[in-house]
């Protein structure tokens, strides 16, 4: 890692010090797990980026054991990092899906530093991203501008053989796939979950928990409340066994 990477490393990490030393999630959509706070358990963090997830986890969360999933090696140290602060962590590296397989995943690094966010399984998506191009522009084609390339494996979460209370899923429009691989871990376990609203893939992500018999809400983080699912601009959609609601 070059001296940019090493400089926004240290500044991420520093920024996500500060949260966690003040008890503050990184989205207030968290909180909601606080009523549970006295509870253990194990809380599955499908998707876990940088760590964050984690830490938030813990914030609300003292006593749960967390089992992070994410398929992105650059993020490693990060991973590692947040293990040994939290406590009571394990990490994968590993994406999960529907079946076994294996993906490759594309990131892109400008100067030595790895552009997580901007990771993709299409490599040629990355030349195109509107983001990139506003940022680098014809720097993107210059020296300082590369693409890493990474081979995955993908496993079904039913294959983990693991019983989660809690579970996030956060993987950027492949949530159906990761549900799917997961069908006898939520019918057994009966998780309470909470996956990102991408717009996307919402009626799918619904349709396959309703089969399951679970309902839909959003969180209202200044109420502490949840409702029955009606803004799709919400962050985040949180699915209770119909049994436990």
């Amino acid at each position: 890692m070059g001296p940019c990477g090493v400089l926004r490393l240290a500044t991420r990490r520093a920024k996500a010090l500060g949260r966690y030393a003040c008890r503050q999630p990184h989205e207030d959509d968290f909180r909601y797990f606080a009523r549970h706070g006295q509870q253990d358990g194990l809380f599955l963090d499908v998707g876990a980026n940088l760590g964050q997830s984690a830490m938030s986890i813990r914030i609300v969360l003292p006593k749960a054991r967390i089992l992070s999933l994410e398929p992105n090696p650059v993020h490693r140290r990060d991973l590692a990092f947040t293990a040994k602060l939290v406590c009571n962590m394990d990490v994968r590296t590993l994406a999960a899906g529907a079946s076994r397989g294996e993906l490759t995943l594309h990131v892109p690094v400008w100067r030595g530093a790895p552009l997580t966010g901007e990771a993709s399984l299409n490599r040629d998506a990355i030349f195109s991203s509107s983001t990139l191009i506003d940022r680098l522009g014809h720097a993107m084609h210059g020296p300082q501008f590369r693409i890493a390339s990474f081979d995955v494996p993908i496993l079904p979460i039913d294959e983990l053989g693991i019983d989660p209370r809690w579970m996030k899923i956060d993987v950027q429009g492949t949530a159906p796939a990761v549900i799917r691989g997961a069908r006898d871990t939520i019918n057994r376990s009966r998780p309470v979950l909470m996956v990102e609203s991408d717009g996307l893939t919402n009626a799918e992500v619904m349709a396959l928990l309703s089969e399951f018999g679970y309902q839909v809400f959003e969180y209202d983080p200044a109420t502490d409340e949840l409702s029955p699912f009606a803004d799709r601009s919400r962050q985040n959609l949180f699915f209770i066994s119909a049994v436990d609601s």
